[in-house]
């Protein structure tokens, strides 16, 4: 089944508009995450629980206010990315 871009858009959208609760309602529970990097953020988060509490917990601490993300379409070929 095809993933149309727009779907993939929606679910970012609550990360655009600062509900990241909306954008985890699409995140299974049994999530197996790896953040890469070598930032605090980055890591390896074996549940949504833990993606959670290593990453939007960590991220409130440092900006209360919340951090604003826009996803988009990468380079054409399927690829997405949130900056």
């Amino acid at each position: 089944m095809a993933i149309a871009p727009e779907f993939v858009h929606d679910i970012f959208r609550g990360l655009e508009n600062g509900d990241g609760a909306a954008f985890l309602e699409h995140v299974a529970d049994n999530v197996d995450w790896v953040v890469l990097g070598t930032h605090p953020l980055a890591g390896h988060y074996p549940s949504k629980k833990a993606f959670i509490a290593g990453t939007f917990d960590k991220l409130a601490q440092v900006l209360p206010q919340g951090a604003q993300l826009h996803a988009f379409h990468g380079d054409g070929k399927k690829r997405y990315a949130v900056r």
